[in-house]
């Protein structure tokens, strides 16, 4: 038969306190933890987002959608449950200054990337066509190059001249290709003396000429492609050998063009297509007409 040992009260009584006493303060220190972790935890991935601006917002958007959603939640049981004064203050005054950060970003500025200034090209003036002494289509794609690198990271504009003798066949034809290539030799003559110290004027073709015209605006550009078409227009044209007057007709194109459109690997093939749609558009609608391609593709008559 077992015996029961009487425990003395005092002993219960000791253990028992120290029970009750110490399962709260384990829970209080086991909570008070659980929110020191929880706020180094959030501080801390905060910490990791903010060196990269995509993970940053990622983090902001995504603390956005839980607190509506929590939002949310609070609303409805806010239905039983109203929110006393200080909650609704306290709120009113979070939701007030969330709202002051979002419209500063809304209206924040861009900061445009800082830009150099426009340098002047160095132009390649050889290999020289021996028709006309211009430099020939190798240095004009040189050329080419040289003004997009010197467009590089500024926001100046620059622009191209196309000059077109018209009919080169038929004067090769009626006169000789002798002949022929004096009419764009004199052509050329023109421009030139037309063009700015910084320009550079090349042999595309038998029959066309470039103008390569850094660092002025669309505006500055068509005034200049008119003064140069003006002065072509009233050249009489001759044979040398027996002074015989030619009638010889050019035509004109132009267009601009920005640090953008220069860093495309088809620049060179935007540019003749420019050129072959003012001289088809001419075409259909007479001679020594200027006319100038936009960015976006459509033809404007400028003079002519």
């Amino acid at each position: 038969m077992d015996l029961m040992l009487p425990v003395p009260l005092a002993v219960i009584s000791r253990e028992m306190l120290g029970i009750i006493v110490l399962v709260p303060m384990t829970l209080v220190v086991g909570f008070a933890l659980g929110l020191i972790y929880e706020r180094w935890y959030h501080a801390s991935a905060l910490q990791r987002t903010s060196k990269r601006f995509e993970k940053l917002f990622a983090h902001v958007s995504g603390c956005l959608d839980q607190a509506e959603r929590a939002c949310q939640m609070l609303q409805k049981r806010a239905v039983t449950q109203p929110l006393n004064v200080k909650q609704q203050s306290q709120l009113q005054n979070t939701c007030g200054k969330l709202s002051k950060h979002v419209q500063q970003l809304n209206v924040a500025k861009i900061v445009e990337k800082k830009t150099r200034p426009f340098r002047q090209p160095k132009w390649s003036q050889s290999p020289k066509d021996d028709r006309t002494g211009l430099p020939d289509f190798s240095a004009y794609q040189q050329n080419l190059i040289a003004l997009a690198k010197a467009l590089e990271k500024t926001s100046a504009e620059a622009g191209a001249i196309f000059i077109k003798i018209d009919h080169y066949d038929r004067h090769v034809k009626q006169y000789g290709i002798n002949a022929a290539n004096e009419f764009v030799k004199q052509t050329a003559s023109l421009v030139v003396r037309q063009l700015r110290n910084e320009d550079v004027l090349c042999q595309a073709t038998d029959d066309v000429l470039i103008g390569l015209l850094p660092d002025l605006t669309s505006t500055q550009m068509t005034g200049l492609a008119d003064q140069i078409r003006t002065s072509v227009s009233n050249k009489v044209f001759s044979l040398q050998e027996t002074n015989e007057q030619v009638f010889v007709t050019v035509t004109f194109g132009c267009t601009s063009f920005s640090a953008a459109d220069a860093r495309l690997e088809h620049f060179e093939d935007l540019l003749w297509e420019r050129s072959q749609l003012t001289f088809h558009t001419t075409q259909r609608h007479g001679r020594w007409q200027l006319r100038q391609v936009s960015p976006d593709g459509s033809v404007k008559l400028i003079a002519g």
